[in-house]
This record gives C-alpha cells, structure tokens and sequence, in this order.
C-alpha cells in the first residue's frame, strides 16, 4: 500500500512542478498496480471474462509485464483457446523479457502448442457408461443430429447408446431430422431399433421406408406404438398385420388414428398378446367371434370408428377381456334395442373388473389415456359412467343399481333434443343416495325432462364437488332453473361450479351466489360462459372471497355500463386468492384493468373480446402491474 500511496505522492508533486511526462509515467504505474490489484480480486471471484479484460489493460499500460501475458494465456488455455492462448505467449517473448521470465514464457508456449497438437475426443477417451449418460442428456431434436455429423466415432456410440432412443418419442413430421432423409433411415433404424421402448408414427405422404423399419427390424424393447395416418395411406392399410406380427411381442400399448382403415380384432390381439392399452381411431372395426383369442391382457380400449358401430358386435371382443376396466367408445345408440340390450349388458357378463365406461362422439372428451392413476379400492362396480346421445337411462338401472356405491362420477348428454323422454327416463339417477358420487356433468336443453329432474338428483348425490351444467343455450321455465340451484345451494363440499348456455339464469342462480357471497364456502372454482346475467349477480361473483379460478363469459349482446365494469373488476382485486381469471367478451376500461393488475394473488390472466381499449398502453399496464 506504501508503494502505491508513494506513486500517488509523485505523481501529484511532478504534476504540481510542471513535470507532466513525469506524472504520466508515475499515474500509469499507479493505474498498473490497480489493475493488478483488481485482477487478483477477479481472480478470487472466479470471473474469467473480467479477469481477462483488466489483464489485457495492463498489458496495454505495461508491455513488459510478463504476469499479465502468462496470466491471460493461462485463462485461454483453460477456456479451450489454445491458439489464442499461443499468440499471447509469443507476444510476450517479443517484449525482450528477463532470462528467467523468458524461460516462464517459453514452457507455457511449450505445453500450449502440445495441447494444440493432441485434440482430446471426449467421448472416445470417456468411459462407454458416461457417455451414455451425456448423451441421454441431450436434447433429441435439437443435439443429437449434429453430434452425430462430428465423426464416425461419435455416430457409431450415439447409435450403441439406449437411453436417448428409449426414453424419447420418435415423430415423423415433415422435414424434422433425421426422418426426412430415407438413406439416413435405412442407415440408422435397424441399429436403433432394438433400443425403442416407446414409438410415434405420424405417417408422411410416402412410407415405404418407414413400412420396412417396422415390418423388418427387430424391436425386442418396443411396449408403446401409436401410428397416425392422416394422409390415408394405401401402403399403411396393406402391411398392418405384417407390422403386428414383427413387433407385437413385447407390445403393451397400442393407438391407431387412420380413418381410412379398417381393423380386424383378430389380426391385432392374436400378434400383439400382452396388450393391456388398446385405442383404435379408425374407419371400422370387425370382431369375428370364432377367431378371438380365448383371453387377453386388455385393461383399457378405446373404439372410435367412422362406422356404425353396435354394442353386440362388439360381445366377441368383451367375452376375451376379462381384465377390462376402462372403456371409452362410440355407439350410435339409436339403433340399440333398449328394452333388453345396452353396452352395459354387453360387457358386464363378461368383464367383472369394469370401473369406467365413456361412450361420446368426441374423441378427445371420451378417450382414456393410457397413463392412469392405480385404483386401490378393490370393491367391484363402476367409478365413471359416461353416456352421451341416450334417451332414457332406464335400460341401465340393473348395472346403475348396482354401482350406487362405487360410483364417483356421472356424465349424461341425452340425444340432442331430448324431448321424446319423460321423467321416468331419469328416476333411476335417484333411486337411491350416491354417498361417493364427487362430479355430476349434464349437458341438455333445458327445457328436456332431464333439467326437469336434476334437482331430485342433485339431492341424492350429497357428495358432490364437482358440476357442470350446459343448456345448450336454451331457455328453461324459471321454476326449474330456481329449483336446481337451490338443490346445488344445499351441497356443502361443493368446489367447482360450471355453467354454460344458461340464456335465463332466474332468480334461483341469484340467491346461489349471494349464498356463496356471504357464507364460508369451499368454492374455488367458478365458471360462468354464456351464461345471461344482471350486474348486481356479476358483483355478488365477485365477492366470492374462497374462488381460486374464476371464468367468465360474457354471452353476445350482453352489456354493461363502464362504471358497472371498474366496480366489478373492484371487486375482483380484492379476492384475497385468486390466482386464474379469465374474461371473454367484456369491454374493459382503462381503470378497470388497472383494478385487475392490482390483484395481490393473480398468476395467470386471459382477456379476450375485452375492446379496443386493450390495445397499446393498456397491456403494458398490465405486464407492469401484475
């Protein structure tokens, strides 16, 4: 500290006598020392960037500071810049150093240059085992191809390595690498093949490589396939059962989308024994009874075909299941004989272990993914019954009667009118309490006979946390609206409430929500869509202090004063947990999305339809605010 206290000193007092070369040379002594000084402290931080930047300086201020240029080439050297590093070297053996400090210089040149020379290859020096366990680190997409372009050697161990070709989904889609270049695939499917555990077809316009990787190479690990034609591929509806045999060993899991195909029952389950997850979306289904296997694995089947498709067409499939336990299908009802044949009969002869059943026209709403939560409880009947496009629940009742008690959800969306039902229809839904029963979903007009007896039903579901209730945008006599949400008043575990195409709520849904504004409730979730409601019910929403989620649809032509809009939004600030909020079709103000951002608990908004008033300042309010 002396030596630059005394530097200071003489670079004041040459300055002071008129001496400037003289206090320049002193003051750039005194900014090298301080430049030392600072990169020792980098030094002990780690930071090699800064580190190099005020080492460079000091080569500038000092050319024969041998420290610096050693200090500089050391941190390139270990940066992976051996060149660099070279260069540096060299430039300080150019400032005539000392004998001894020329001796420093010329060894880290020497041992630079050899670096230089001997290019380590990581992945051949590495261990087999650890270079599995870098690569399986990789990102599938976006890595593996370019390491694979580095060297033979590296090619050859990715293709040896499981872990990245078991655990990651291979997808043909468009020009995505490598499955766009078919001498690639030739090249590397029957290497990586046996290595497959799960596999994602998505078949382009032209397959025949990709037909012979799956009807020719061996996959001894393969237990999930799922193939999507979109393209309606001639090639794909021929080779099918060549497929099932070469790979259908080891498979557990099967899904087809192709809707220009159809799938032979026999041909798959006979391949393919140890299935326990089938799902066929496809352009028809056969079960030939004589050539079923005498039993299979199957827990889960999925059946969505473009083709009528019948409950007894569907017995020889049944009858070799007796490990079922989930089933989502697609009946055309209409043509079943209710009086004394349903899918429930069809199956219950034969698959004892049956827990869910989901019949809709939707796919996405009735398929069962084949990743579900274990059931523990062991009791036999069903937890989930789905059932859409009925008329009357009545061919049911000798299956339903005998589920009260394990039932935990109900879904029931009657064929599209449902006029031709009477209230005996659905009195089965509450001849008897429901103690487990925990979600209820209708969907009907509200003027059918099923909104006519749902309060019954809701009565008899005491259990109930979860509801929802469309209307199908309908207008339903106010006496059956009011005594519905007085039913669902009554429920005291209720926790998410759903309504949609409600065109006249009554009075009812307004002591509902005034009973859950000024009560403790458990309410979390609210979502109201479509749904035509007067301002004092939407303040009420708003002062549901338990909501968690809160959705709010604004039906078309519905509208509401500014002033109305900042209060409502007011009140919606001050839910103390209020964490999703979603508003379509409300024209909001400046100040009223300034209401929202001040929210103390909101982690995710939407906002859609909201007017033009969003646009611009308002939405950086709102990234500013929340």
């Amino acid at each position: 500290m002396s030596t630059i206290n005394q530097l200071d000193a003489d670079a004041r007092s040459a300055l002071s006598e008129g001496y400037v070369d003289d206090a320049l040379r002193h003051s750039t002594r005194l900014l090298v020392r301080a430049l030392e000084l600072r990169v020792t402290v980098w030094e002990k931080k780690a930071k090699l960037a800064e580190e190099v930047e005020d080492a460079l300086l000091i080569i500038k201020y000092d050319e024969d500071n041998t420290n610096a240029y050693l200090r500089v080439a050391k941190i390139y050297a270990v940066q992976g810049k051996q060149q660099d590093a070279i260069d540096m070297l060299e430039k300080g053996l150019g400032t005539s150093p000392s004998d001894e400090q020329a001796i420093l210089l010329q060894q880290q040149l020497t041992i630079a240059k050899g670096r230089l020379n001997r290019r380590v290859d990581f992945i051949t020096e590495t261990p087999y085992e650890i270079a599995c366990k870098i690569i399986s680190s990789l990102d599938f997409d976006l890595d593996i191809g370019k390491c694979m372009n580095v060297s033979n050697t590296w090619r050859t161990v990715i293709l040896r390595c499981p872990e990245p070709w078991q655990s990651s989904k291979i997808t043909w889609h468009g020009n995505k690498w490598p499955w766009s270049n078919p001498s690639v695939l030739q090249e590397m499917m029957p290497l990586i093949s046996r290595h497959i555990k799960k596999l994602d077809v998505h078949f382009p316009t032209t397959v025949p490589d990709v037909i012979r990787f799956l009807t020719d190479c061996e996959f001894s690990h393969l237990q999930y396939l799922k193939l999507v034609d979109n393209d309606q591929c001639p090639d794909l509806r021929g080779s099918l059962y060549c497929i099932f045999q070469n790979i259908g060993n080891t498979l557990k899991e099967l899904e087809i989308e192709a809707r220009s195909v159809t799938i032979c029952l026999e041909d798959v389950l006979s391949n393919c024994p140890g299935l326990t997850y089938l799902s066929l979306r496809v352009e028809d289904i056969i079960a030939w009874d004589a050539k079923m296997p005498y039993t299979t694995l199957l827990e889960v089947i999925n059946l969505f075909p473009l083709m009528q498709l019948l409950s007894h067409e569907m017995e020889p499939l049944f009858r070799c299941s007796p490990h079922l336990r989930h089933m989502g299908i697609f009946l055309t009802f209409e043509f079943e004989k209710y009086e004394d044949y349903n899918i429930l009969s069809a199956i219950e002869p034969y698959c004892p272990e049956l827990i869910s059943l989901k019949n809709h026209r939707d796919y996405a709403f009735t398929m069962i993914p084949y990743e579900l939560p274990v059931d523990e409880d062991a009791s036999e009947g069903l937890r989930l019954l789905s059932l859409a496009d009925i008329r009357s629940i009545i061919p049911f009742t000798p299956q339903l009667m005998k589920s009260f008690s394990t039932l935990r959800s109900i879904t029931v969306f009657p064929v599209a009118g449902g006029m031709e039902s009477d209230l005996t229809d659905w009195e089965p839904l509450s001849s008897a309490v429901m103690h487990n029963l925990t979600h209820l979903s209708i969907s009907a007009d509200l003027n059918s006979t099923l909104y006519q007896h749902l309060p019954a039903m809701i009565r008899s579901y005491p259990a109930l946390k979860s509801i929802y209730l469309g209307g199908e945008e309908s207008t339903a006599p106010s006496e059956t609206t009011d005594r519905i949400f007085d039913a669902v008043a009554e429920l005291a575990s209720l926790t998410n409430l759903n309504l949609e195409g409600f065109c006249d709520m009554g009075s009812g849904f307004a002591r509902l929500i005034q009973h859950y504004a000024t009560r403790p409730t458990l309410l979390k979730e609210l979502s109201v869509a479509n749904v035509d409601m007067d301002i004092q019910v939407l303040y009420s929403i708003a002062q549901i202090q338990s909501l968690q989620h809160l959705l709010v649809h604004i039906p078309y032509g519905r509208e509401y004063t500014e002033a109305d809009i900042v209060e409502f939004t007011r009140f919606i600030a001050q839910i103390p947990g209020l964490k999703i909020l979603d508003i379509h079709g409300m024209e909001l103000t400046k100040d009223a999305v300034a209401n929202i951002a001040s929210s103390q608990s909101l982690v995710k908004l939407e906002l859609c339809d909201c007017g033009e008033s969003l646009e611009g300042s308002v939405y950086r309010m709102i990234e500013n605010l929340l």
